[in-house]
């Protein structure tokens, strides 16, 4: 059954889909170009001269200007030029190399043309200087290309391998062996047996539960990756990490994480997750905006997407628990995120500034789940708390949409309950905000002394957050 249905949809998809913008955009986005590239060494030859047709398709510049930068305050730019360096992590270089033989007719030509393009695409747009070195196999590779004189080559073909190699092959030299490298066959598996020798190398970013609302979720998506061995600062400078240990887990170990330290953002993320799982709302957002923030090194960016991802939607489930918090999390400050500028006013009755404070968490849970799923369309989480925060204002046919979503996804059983709840939810009348654990602190009632305590707490938590962030203290 899945056979046939990849031979239905992917005919249509390389006749007709992969040249209409309007349908094209949409599966990128979804993460189809990563479908493409296992297809590419497909057993079937058919469809896998149809997935490398498609995937040349795709990369024309006749129907997106890949080569440009994106388009200024573009989401949707930005997140196909994500989806596009996720190649980066996947077996594209070694899969188009495997029709090298020509293993149908015009196949090399094919997959020396996506090669071309993907190499000078990363050279240009992710590559400081513009320096991109191929391993010494994929070099070899270029230069029988560039000799070859069987019936599957023809002059166009080996002229752009001659081109490739001229190009690229100025960068093999010691003066540049601090750029990032593209991988050939050979390579890649050389790195990905040293990666397995060097177990404390990695960094697993699986942590937390899988229940997409509780207090208990901690992080929502995993993401194992081999740590660079140069970091890139601030000032563009490059530092090398204590040795032995990954740039993240160094750092992590002095206590204070410099804000011009590449590769922080996980670190971060964890002290996020404890202040989370201890209800310090206010902490946990401002860790996960830390980690949102923090800069990342060249090896890294090629698959940061579902870690960034995973950094908006944990910062949504804070602005949630926070606007669900009494009062609606009113009174409480950002040290740094989406309200950091908010300035809080005793105007109005108790439930209106309750109702105003839930809304405006609401509002900043509902942007980090939309960026989250700029970058990870798929993230089911981040559509679980984009269907709650679109509830809370009071939006509910969009939220009933987006948890449907949510519900075609769920990974698990214990996910889909969660996601039948919430719909469930909808039908039992608007949400409404936890009111003030008292209506007021003025006056001499002791409820009212309780509430005044709180907000002088809430203000003493400011000024500690403030005084944290000047002095780069991170652990509060």
């Amino acid at each position: 059954p899945q056979f046939r249905c990849q031979v239905t949809y992917l005919m249509s998809l390389y006749l007709c889909h992969s040249k209409r913008w309007a349908f094209a955009k949409g599966f990128i986005l979804a993460g189809g170009l990563r479908a493409l590239v296992g297809m590419c060494a497909h057993p079937n030859l058919h469809l896998r001269g149809q997935a490398m047709e498609t995937l040349g398709a795709l990369t024309r510049e006749e129907l997106y200007p890949w080569h440009e930068p994106p388009a200024a305050g573009s989401s949707s730019d930005a997140a196909l030029h994500a989806r596009m360096l996720e190649l980066a992590r996947t077996p594209l270089v070694p899969n188009l190399v495997l029709n090298y033989d020509a293993p149908f007719p015009g196949a090399s030509s094919l997959a020396l043309r996506t090669l071309a393009f993907f190499a000078s695409y990363l050279r240009l747009r992710h590559c400081p200087n513009n320096v991109l070195r191929l391993s010494d196999d994929l070099l070899a590779t270029l230069r029988r290309w560039s000799t070859r004189d069987d019936e599957h080559a023809s002059d166009d073909e080996r002229t752009l391998a001659k081109t490739l190699l001229d190009d690229f092959g100025k960068f093999s030299t010691d003066e540049f062996t601090d750029a990032p490298t593209l991988n050939g066959p050979d390579a890649a598996n050389r790195a990905a047996e040293l990666a397995q020798r060097q177990d404390a190398d990695v960094l697993d970013a699986e942590v937390g539960g899988s229940n997409p609302g509780g207090d208990g979720d901690a992080d929502p998506d995993g993401a194992v990756v081999v740590a660079d061995r140069t970091v890139v600062a601030g000032d563009g400078s490059l530092r090398e990490p204590s040795p032995g240990s990954s740039s993240t887990s160094a750092l992590e170990s002095r206590g204070r994480l410099d804000p011009r330290d590449a590769d922080t953002g996980d670190a971060h993320r964890r002290r996020g997750n404890d202040a989370f799982a201890r209800k310090r709302w206010s902490a946990a957002i401002e860790h996960y905006t830390r980690a949102i923030d923090a800069p990342v090194s060249y090896a890294r960016l090629f698959d940061e997407a579902p870690r960034r991802a995973a950094y908006h939607a944990n910062r949504a489930a804070a602005y949630l628990a926070r606007g669900d918090s009494p009062g609606g999390g009113h009174g409480q400050f950002d040290a740094c995120g989406h309200l950091e500028n908010h300035a809080w006013t005793d105007d109005g009755g108790a439930e209106e500034r309750a109702a105003i404070a839930a809304a405006l968490n609401a509002k900043a849970a509902l942007l980090d789940c939309d960026a989250a799923l700029e970058m990870s369309p798929g993230h089911v989480k981040a559509k679980f708390r984009k269907a709650q925060a679109l509830w809370r204002l009071a939006r509910v046919g969009e939220a009933r949409t987006c948890a449907m979503s949510a519900l075609h996804g769920a990974p698990t059983e214990a996910t889909e309950a969660e996601v039948r709840a919430l719909l469930e939810s909808f039908d039992g009348g608007p949400w409404r905000p936890t009111p003030f654990e008292s209506d007021s602190f003025r006056g001499g009632e002791s409820s009212g002394g309780r509430e005044k305590e709180r907000f002088d707490k809430e203000r003493f938590d400011k000024e500690r957050f403030e005084k944290g962030r000047r002095e780069g203290d991170d652990d509060v």
